[in-house]
């Protein structure tokens, strides 16, 4: 019984992953907490089908495979292997023959995926689903790989989760779940067949896959960076050390200079007591000054008062003159002219409402007239659009009796009734035929498409198997060129070591030379050198220093003296500036004994100048800006006009141009002329409209007469025909004359003066001049009174503004002077000051620096303060020169140290190179066979494909052959419909046609439009009367406006002269209240007081200066302090700053490295003896396995059994210990006789297999133990019966004793049911899947019963 695999139920994703626990074998163990293979879904991979998935399911512990060569079994290998590691199959480049070939069903791509259910070491359910893509570009007909999407899923709690869409993620995430390494499931786990064989391969190869298993590389990598990571550390400790030490004694001076910043300290608290107490007293006085100043302010009050009063006076009667000046002058009372401006501006008020109203008025009136003239000009057009119509009218009867006439007999009609009817049967016949013809073609055409389909099919099944052929040609090619290849490389392998040699040989010699010169010696000797002389300065600078910190202590007399001595030179610089200052502002005629009077009364003098210039300057000001102000109005007012005035006459000139070119004459700007311009033009205008219309419509109708006349020959107002052609000659010549009449008549009125563009043109010109008769009147009196009499005013205010502006620059010049007088006076303020206080100062000052003095030279010291910082500061300067040497030699020495490590590796890795190309060269004569069996294959595909590219160019010629027969049937089929499609689209025409006349004469008569002709010419009648009377009622409304408007603008002058009365009464009053005001004034008590003031302010000021020498004395001595203080900060941040912060971290990275120096090399030796012990147990473990199976299994008696074994590989001269201890020459060597040969060479193709499957599963055994899989490919190949039944036992032996492991499972893919029987399957599994090629040679699954293989 089968059971193909594709055709399963499908339960989705998360039902595929639970599925596979339906298997008898595997209930129980997919529980356990160990990574095993559940199920495999494959789609669009090499032959097996893109259109439907292929399922196998994994059971434990035995999976069988089985089929033909070709077809698709090693392919699921290759689907795990890609799952897994993402590796491709050998021989497949960029991977495109990895996916089923676009060619073979004909499309330009082919989308392919792998989907992999598993567990991981966790018991965790995963899904892998990897989708690909082939596409074939259609120019070059090359193939390219795509990797469309990956996805990696769990399922936690029936739900699933996304793991990672990333492939590098999904790469290094697969054996992490699986518990293997990557190199153990592409060399162990899920060997492909062209590369099973590798056990027996040469020894490079060997050696990097052993080391790729065993992690070699990797442990060593970590030993060498151990190792190099100690050696640097122990450098930075010799490094730290020495800078600790250095820090160390830093510290401790860093320590003695902030003692003495304490001590200083303390002195500078002392003087701010004092200064606190001196700066208390000045304060007293300061406030005693400050209360004097605001006591004494009321005189100054009075006097300023005065000023500004007598100024104000001065203004007031320079603007009454200017009103008397300029202004009628009106003898009436305040009372009786505010009166009179109240009721002014009442009356002006309702004549100007007045104006409004009319203006109102008009604006409706012209609005209505608009309305009017629009509706006049809609009638008219409602009047074409009726005219329109019935001309319309008229063609359709003419046209729908002319189809009738034409198509009658065609149609076999004699009644007009019948022309529908016949028509409508004509399209129903040409239909029915039109569709058994096309049933007729489409039956011939489907017979001989279904001939083209089967000659297509056998030619693309033949293309399939070439192209099979192909790719086994390409693939044997692309072996060929690999192999040519390395053997080219290895030829070149000489060469190449020779040139390696040299350059070895060269850099040895040079690293000889360097470790000769000793380089790094000589510079450790400067190094201590250099670090003995920076002792010794360093005592020095310790001495220096507790000499310079007693001069200090004893430093105050000397800080005073200089003090003195400061401030006396600083107080006579001061008084000698202050005197040349005062000099060159006052002149030089005045002595130091009249230099502050003179400088008094200079100032009072000056100031009185500014404040009168300054009263004259707001008076000009006041004035100027009045006039400024009325100025702007009167301009602005005079700009508008003549805008207004401008656009006017551009509008009026284009009308009036327009208006003579008519030949009406030419135009004024006066109301009455252009009103009866107006109407001239509007009358003209209407005349002219009227006779247009009239001769439209007289020619239309004489049209239609003619052309009903020729049609019908009757007439078109009484329908009476004329005579038939058969009647007499007069009858003739009576229907000819009609017909010459009315055209004579038409000619005649067409050949008249072209009337549209004149009219068009009154129409313009008419609208325009409305527009202009709105404006004309008030334009008239902008031009010839409002206008001129405002340019007159204007000129008039620029002459007296230029005026007051020339006055105002002078006087403003004037006080720029003196105000320039004033502040440098004011500039001289402090000079006066200095000036008062520093002569009696600086004698006394002299008295006390000599006493001082004298105290000093009782001490007895030999060096001053500044010598003692002098030296010290050249000493430090040496210590620190000395310092940085000393960091340059180590910088020097870790660079020389650092090139002669990195040539030291160099070396070693010249020496790799030459090892390995050494190991490259023995692989020569296999490489040759192998050349000369591939190029025999290739021949012998070459052959076969040439037989089916024949076949192929026959079938081609048949399937040419349906395609033409298709191509005529078909261009038959089309000329013949073509025709009939015509034929019936031509009477569908004239049905339409037919259809749109009679319903266009329907609508005409429903419409009633003659009727509605006549109402519009009656309104068009009411219309125009209804224009004459509102346009004369207009022009009286505007002759009104003009005489009210006229009145509003006489009215302003007399308003201004009442204002400019009531002002000159005005400021009359306030006169007669500013001189009251300066009588009452006391003038002469406020001078009295003045001088009282300047008295206790003087003696107030020395009593200041006294307090303030004694606090600049103590200010003096503090600053000193703070001067000693600041350096010696200044010193600590430059030589000793953040000393014990860096003491401390210094300290701390001493003690860290040398512990991470211990610790590292614990680390090392562990590491390295672990890695050892490692390696020897696993080879131990996997001999005594090899040595287990090949007993059980190999039943010849030449050899006893097979070993792999470890050579380590020889020291070398360069002393690079790390790795020779730890890297190993594998090969696998047979016993003979007690004796160890190696295999390679030496065995048979079948021992060869044999060795390579049990090497493969003692790997397996040994590195697996999370992951229990293992797949054997064709393990009978060149196997014979003996072995082979042999190789079937051990297989069974295996299978049960690892069969109580709860994820063993084991894949065998063969195409021997032979095998299958010898190792009794059927013990371990119900079932098989046999792999075979469908009618399409796609590759499918079935699963089938193993009991057909024991039958068998």
């Amino acid at each position: 019984m089968k059971v193909k695999g594709c055709d399963e139920p499908d339960h989705g994703e998360d039902g595929w992953i639970q599925q596979n626990k339906s298997s008898s074998n595997a209930t129980a163990r997919y529980n356990t907490a160990m990574a095993s293979v559940l199920r495999l879904a494959i789609s669009g991979i090499r032959s097996f089908s893109d259109e439907t998935q292929e399922t196998i399911q994994f059971g434990k512990p035995l999976t069988l495979i089985v089929g033909t060569n070709g077809s698709g079994k090693t392919t699921i290998i290759e689907c795990l292997r890609y799952a897994t590691t993402n590796e491709l199959p050998p021989g497949t480049k960029t991977g495109a023959s990895f996916i089923n070939d676009p060619n073979l069903h004909s499309a330009n791509e082919t989308k392919a995926q792998i989907k992999l259910a598993f567990a991981d070491t966790k018991g965790g359910k995963f899904l892998l689903s990897k989708s690909l893509m082939a596409i074939k570009n259609s120019k070059t007909k090359n193939i390219s790989f795509k990797t469309k999407e990956n996805q990696l899923t769990v399922l936690r709690g029936g739900e699933k989760q996304s793991v990672s869409s990333k492939m590098a993620d999904i790469e290094s995430l697969m054996p992490k779940f699986l518990g293997v390494s990557k190199a153990i499931l592409n060399y162990v786990v899920f060997c492909h067949q062209d590369e099973s064989l590798w056990p027996i391969s040469e020894s490079a190869v060997l050696k990097k896959k052993f080391d790729e298993i065993f992690d070699s590389s990797k442990f060593i990598k970590i030993l060498d960076s151990i190792k190099s990571i100690t050696k640097e550390i122990n450098v930075d400790v010799k490094l730290i050390n020495n800078n600790v030490e250095h820090l160390k004694n830093d510290k401790i001076r860093s320590n003695h200079k902030k003692k003495a910043i304490n001590t200083l300290n303390s002195q500078i608290s002392e003087n701010k007591t004092k200064m606190e107490e001196a700066q208390r007293n000045i304060d007293d006085v300061t406030r005693q000054l400050q209360l004097l100043y605001t006591s004494n302010q009321d005189y100054e009050r009075i006097i300023s008062k005065m000023e500004s009063l007598q100024q104000d006076k001065r203004n007031l009667k320079q603007n009454i003159e200017t009103i008397k000046s300029t202004t009628s002058i009106i003898h009436k009372h305040k009372d009786v002219l505010l009166d009179e401006l109240n009721n002014f501006a009442d009356v002006l008020a309702q004549q100007t409402r007045q104006c409004t109203e009319l203006e109102e008025s008009l604006r409706v009136l012209n609005s209505q007239l608009t309305d009017l003239r629009n509706q006049s000009n809609e009638l008219m057009v409602r009047k074409g659009s009726l005219e329109s119509l019935y001309k319309k009218n008229e063609e359709n009867m003419v046209r729908r009796e002319a189809l009738m006439t034409q198509f009658a007999s065609i149609l076999g009609v004699s009644e007009i009734t019948e022309f529908d009817h016949k028509l409508n049967k004509k399209l129903e016949n040409l239909q029915k035929i039109y569709k058994e013809r096309e049933l007729e073609y489409s039956s011939l055409l489907v017979s001989i498409s279904k001939d083209l389909e089967k000659a297509k099919f056998a030619q693309m099944k033949e293309q399939q198997h070439s192209e099979y052929m192909n790719k086994d040609k390409n693939m044997l090619s692309a072996k060929l060129e690999e192999l040519n290849s390395k053997h080219s490389s290895i030829a070149g392998n000489q060469t190449r070591m020779k040139t390696f040699k040299d350059e070895l040989t060269i850099k040895q010699d040079a690293f000889a030379k360097l470790k000769a010169l000793n380089e790094v010696a000589t510079l450790n000797g400067k190094v201590e050198e250099s670090a003995k002389e920076l002792t010794l300065l360093e005592a020095e600078l310790e001495d220096v220093q507790n000499k310079l910190q007693t001069s200090r202590r004893n430093n105050d007399l000397v800080s005073k003296v200089q003090v003195l001595e400061d401030m006396n030179v600083t107080a006579q610089r001061q008084l000698d500036a202050a005197y040349s200052n005062l000099k060159g502002v006052l002149g030089d005629d005045i002595s130091p004994e009249n230099t502050i009077s003179a400088y008094e009364d200079r100032v009072v003098k000056v100031e009185k100048f500014l404040n009168k210039s300054r009263s004259d300057l707001a008076s000009l000001n006041f004035r100027k800006s009045k006039l400024e102000t009325d100025h702007a109005v009167n301009a602005k007012t005079l700009n508008d006009h003549q805008a207004l005035v401008a656009k006017f006459q551009f509008n009026f000139k284009k009308a009036n141009d327009e208006f003579s070119e008519l030949g009406f004459g030419q135009l004024e700007i006066d109301a009455t002329s252009f009103h009866e311009a107006l109407e001239v033009l509007e009358t003209a205008y209407t005349d002219e409209l009227n006779e247009m219309k009239d001769r439209e419509i007289i020619m239309q109708f004489n049209e239609r007469a003619i052309t009903f006349a020729e049609a019908k020959h009757k007439c078109v107002l009484c329908r009476r025909k004329f005579p038939n052609e058969d009647s007499d000659c007069g009858a003739d010549e009576s229907l000819s004359s009609f017909l010459n009449k009315l055209k004579l008549k038409n000619d005649q009125l067409g050949s008249a003066v072209n009337l549209q563009g004149a009219v068009e043109r009154k129409e313009r010109l008419q609208t325009m001049m409305r527009s202009l008769d709105k404006d004309i009147s008030e334009i008239s009196i902008l031009i010839n009174e409002k206008i001129p009499k405002l340019t007159k005013q204007n000129c008039d205010d620029k002459d007296k503004i230029k005026s007051f502006e020339n006055d105002i620059k002078s006087i403003e010049e004037e006080v720029t002077k003196k105000r320039q007088e004033l502040e440098q006076l004011r500039g001289c303020e402090q000079d006066i000051s200095i000036f008062k206080h520093q002569h009696g100062s600086v004698s006394e000052r002299a008295t006390q620096i000599d006493r001082l003095r004298e105290q000093l030279s009782e001490q007895g010291l030999s060096m001053s303060t500044e010598e003692l910082e002098r030296m010290n500061k050249d000493i430090y300067g040496k210590t620190k020169n000395i310092r940085s040497d000393i960091d340059s030699i180590k910088l020097d020495r870790d660079m020389k140290m650092n090139r002669n490590n990195e040539m030291e590796n160099e070396i070693n890795q010249l020496k790799l190179k030459i090892n390995d190309l050494e190991l490259k060269s023995l692989d020569k004569v296999n490489i040759e066979k192998a050349i000369n069996e591939t190029k025999v294959q290739i021949d012998n595909l070459t052959q076969n494909l040439s037989s089916a590219t024949a076949k192929i160019e026959e079938l081609a010629k048949e399937v040419t052959k349906f395609e033409n027969d298709y191509a005529a049937q078909m261009k038959a089929k089309e000329e013949d419909l073509g025709k009939l499609n015509a034929e019936t689209e031509k009477y569908a025409s004239i049905k339409r046609q037919f259809a749109k006349s009679d319903e266009e004469i329907r609508e005409y008569v429903e419409q009633n439009v003659e009727a509605k002709y006549a109402d519009i010419k009656l309104d068009i009648l009411n219309n125009k009367s209804a224009l004459e009377d509102l346009s004369k009622r207009i022009e009286e409304l505007n002759k009104e406006l003009k005489d009210k408007e006229s009145l509003v603008s006489d009215s302003a002058h007399q308003e201004r002269n009442i204002r400019s009365n009531l002002n000159l009464i005005q400021f009359e009053e306030d006169l007669e209240q500013i001189e009251e005001e300066i009588r009452n004034l006391d003038t002469k008590q406020a001078h009295a007081q003045r001088d009282e003031y300047l008295r206790k302010t003087s003696q107030l000021q020395e009593l200041q200066n006294s307090h303030q020498k004694a606090y600049a004395t103590i200010l003096g001595e503090t600053t000193q302090l703070e001067r000693q203080i600041k350096e010696i900060h200044k010193e600590i941040d430059r030589d000793y700053k953040d000393i014990d912060k860096k003491y401390t971290s210094e300290y701390a990275k001493l003690q860290t490295k040398l512990a991470m120096a211990t610790d590292l090399t614990t680390l090392y030796k562990a590491t390295d003896n672990g890695v050892m012990e490692f390696h020897q147990t696993q080879m131990a473990k996997i001999n005594n396995i090899l040595d287990e199976l090949w007993k059980k299994t190999y039943t010849g008696n030449d050899v006893e059994t097979i070993k792999i074994k470890a050579d380590p590989i020889a020291a070398r001269k360069s002393g690079t210990t790390a790795t020779n201890n730890r890297s190993y020459n594998y090969r696998v060597v047979m016993v003979k006789n007690g004796t160890e040969l190696d295999m390679r060479g030496r065995c048979s193709a079948g021992q060869r297999v044999l060795a390579s499957i049990i090497i493969r599963i003692a790997l397996a055994e040994c590195f697996c133990l999370n992951f229990g899989m293992i797949a054997l490919d064709e393990p009978t190949t060149n196997l014979d019966d003996e072995n082979v039944e042999s190789l079937a036992r051990a297989l069974h032996s295996i299978i049960k004793d690892r069969s109580a492991q709860k994820n063993f499972q084991l894949i065998i893919i063969t195409h021997d049911e032979k095998f299958l029987r010898c190792m009794n399957a059927v013990d371990f599994t119900d079932h098989y899947y046999k792999v075979l090629r469908n009618e399409r040679l796609n590759s499918t699954i079935n699963k089938v019963s193993i009991s057909t293989v024991t039958e068998g």
